[in-house]
């Protein structure tokens, strides 16, 4: 998105981007585990397919049933190893 101001209607802007960002850092579905072990593991093959970067962070967090931020972290993460 472009910068804010850029745009005529700025609140217009401001809705638009907040909606984006909440579609974008949703949460994914942490509905399985137990409460102590909340979030599951990574395994090498969606650690593969976050480096490999090849489609969207939105499309690969629905994919992999997690968020957008933590494919970034985890990227992250994978990166500066």
């Amino acid at each position: 998105m472009k910068s804010l101001r850029y745009y005529v209607n700025k609140e217009k802007a401001r809705r638009y981007r907040n909606r984006q960002r909440a579609q974008n850092y949703e949460l994914g579905d942490f509905s399985y585990g137990s409460r102590n072990n909340r979030h599951k593991q990574y395994t090498w093959k969606e650690c593969r397919e976050i480096l490999r970067h090849d489609i969207l962070d939105r499309k690969l967090a629905r994919k992999l049933g997690r968020s957008v931020m933590a494919i970034q972290v985890k990227r992250n993460g994978l990166l500066t190893q």
